[in-house]
C-alpha cells in the first residue's frame, strides 16, 4: 500500500480494535479509508486525489461503493452498481444517501467463519445475468428507500428480507445456499423466529445482521443469541446506524 501512494519506508502504523476480514462487515474497505483519511491528514499522501478516488487506485470499491460511502457519509447508502457505458467500465457512484430512523441493529458474526476472499468471489461477479425476477427487484428497492425516507419499519422490513431472499436464492449455486455457511442460516432462523423482520446477510457473510425499532423490542432476541451461544461460538452486538460517517479523534 505505501509503494502504491509512493511513501518512503520508515512509517510505521499500528491499528487497534479492527473487525477480521471477510466476514461481511467490510472491514478491508474501512481500514483502507482509514489510513489513506489518516496519512493525507499528515502530509504524507501528496496527491489531491480525494480519498475514495485513491482507494479504487488500491483495488477498493471496484464493486460496491456501500463501504466507502458509509465510510464518508454514513447513514442509509445505495450505488449505482457497476456498469459500462460507451465501452468503460464504470465504478459503483452514489445514488442516495438518506437518514436512518434510529432503529436499532444486531449483527451476529459466527467466529471461526469467513466468506468469500476476493479471488473467491470473481467467479460469482464476473458471470451475473440479469435476474429473472429483476423488475420486483427494482420495485423493492423503491419500497426500500421510501421507507426509509417516511421512516416506516413495516415496509422497510418487508423489502429487505425480499430482497434478501431474491438475492440468496440468486448467488446460491456460488456460497451454497440462502446463506453462505449452516452457521449463518441457523442464526438468521433464530433471528426471524424472535420476532425479527427485517434481516439479511452482510455480503458474502457469515455476519448476518437484523433491524428492530427499539431496543425493547431487541431483548427478546438477545436472550434467543445468549441460549444459541451454548452449541455456535458467537460474538453479537446491537448498535444503531452510524449517521455521520468517520470521526477523527
Amino acid at each position: 500500500m505505501l509503494s502504491e501512494l509512493n511513501i518512503e519506508d520508515g512509517l510505521t502504523v499500528e491499528i487497534s480494535g479492527f473487525l477480521k476480514h471477510h466476514v461481511g462487515l467490510g472491514s478491508r474497505t474501512k481500514l483502507v479509508m482509514g489510513l489513506l483519511k489518516s496519512l493525507k491528514i499528515l502530509g504524507y499522501i501528496e496527491s489531491n486525489d480525494p480519498i475514495d478516488h485513491l482507494a479504487r487506485k488500491l483495488g477498493v470499491g471496484h464493486v460496491s461503493g456501500i463501504g466507502i460511502y458509509t465510510f464518508l457519509y454514513g447513514g442509509f447508502v445505495a450505488d449505482t452498481g457497476v456498469f459500462r457505458g460507451d465501452g468503460i467500465l464504470k465504478y459503483p457512484e452514489l445514488l442516495a444517501r438518506l437518514r436512518l430512523p434510529k432503529w436499532k441493529v444486531l449483527i451476529v458474526l459466527p467466529e471461526g467463519v469467513r466468506g468469500f476472499h476476493e479471488r473467491e468471489e470473481e467467479p460469482a461477479l464476473s458471470s451475473v445475468e440479469q435476474h429473472e425476477n429483476q423488475a420486483e427487484l427494482y420495485a423493492l428497492f423503491t419500497h426500500l428507500i421510501t421507507s426509509v425516507r417516511l421512516g416506516d419499519f413495516s415496509i422497510f422490513s418487508k423489502a429487505l428480507s425480499r430482497i434478501q431472499l431474491l438475492a440468496g436464492q440468486y448467488f446460491s449455486k456460488y456460497q451454497g445456499g440462502i446463506y453462505s455457511s449452516e452457521e449463518s442460516s441457523i442464526i438468521a432462523e433464530t433471528l426471524s423466529k424472535n420476532g425479527v423482520t427485517a434481516l439479511g446477510q452482510s455480503s458474502w457473510g457469515p455476519a448476518i445482521y437484523g433491524f428492530v425499532e427499539n431496543w425493547r423490542k431487541g431483548e427478546r432476541v438477545i436472550r434467543a443469541l445468549n441460549e444459541l451461544s451454548n452449541s455456535l461460538n458467537l460474538r453479537f452486538w446491537v448498535t444503531e446506524v452510524s449517521r455521520k460517517g468517520h470521526y477523527i479523534l
